[in-house]
């Protein structure tokens, strides 16, 4: 499903009917029913006009699940895109580009988007990220969105750590996060799952990984 977000004015620089030919499109105007909408519905990908403050704000969003997102952004005004990148842009949509073009880009971020968050399973977990839900021994655990995040870097990692720097550069690639923050997080994720036969481990200065808990002292195997 398709979320796209434009204003009065910029409405007829998006080829909608080539765009409803393709995909099931949910059209807004307004930003605050547009963030609402992320809360009920799993997008697989964002087509957003040049607002970039609403790019970093959809990026902000506890309910935001990471899927790609299309701005538009004219080939001449470089800055902007650069500033779009930056702000976590995936790719960009011209109003001179042919409406097929701008189907295959979605489709291809679409497809990205869903190769990369499919289910991950290690042990008695297993992680439904296009569901936004987590399994312990079959049974949904309540987590946060930055949680199952975290947890699924730990797991597509395993056996090897992943830095601090790294979670932050994934989760938060726009926002500036305390380390204490990240710890939390860490913290409510080991006391979620205690049943699992993995745990999270912290190794000084180089950063996060799972080991199993028989073998929770014996860290060498994990390398960056």
């Amino acid at each position: 499903m398709l979320a796209c977000y434009c204003d009065e004015r910029s409405i007829s620089e998006f080829p909608f009917d080539e765009l409803r030919s393709h995909f099931q499109i949910d059209l807004f105007h307004d930003s605050i029913v547009f963030k609402d909408a992320l809360k009920e519905k799993r997008y697989s990908a964002i087509l957003l006009n040049s607002d970039l403050d609403l790019l970093k704000a959809i990026q902000a969003e506890s309910h935001y699940n990471g899927c790609p997102i299309i701005v538009t952004a004219p080939k001449e005004k470089e800055a902007h895109r650069l500033k779009a990148l930056r702000a976590g842009a995936y790719d960009f949509y011209s109003s001179n580009m042919k409406p097929y073009e701008l189907v295959l880009k979605l489709k291809n971020n679409e497809k990205n988007f869903i190769r990369m968050n499919s289910a991950l399973k290690l042990g008695n977990v297993s992680i439904a990220f296009s569901e936004l839900t987590t399994y312990l021994n079959d049974r949904p655990i309540d987590l946060t969105l930055i949680e199952m995040k975290i947890l699924r870097n730990l797991v597509k990692n395993y056996p090897k750590l992943i830095s601090k720097q790294d979670l932050v550069n994934d989760i938060w690639p726009s926002q500036k996060i305390l380390p204490k923050s990240i710890n939390t997080h860490i913290f409510n994720i080991r006391t979620k799952f205690k049943e699992w036969e993995f745990e999270v481990v912290t190794v000084k200065t180089e950063g996060f990984g799972l080991s199993l808990k028989q073998n929770s002292s014996d860290l060498e195997n994990l390398a960056l």
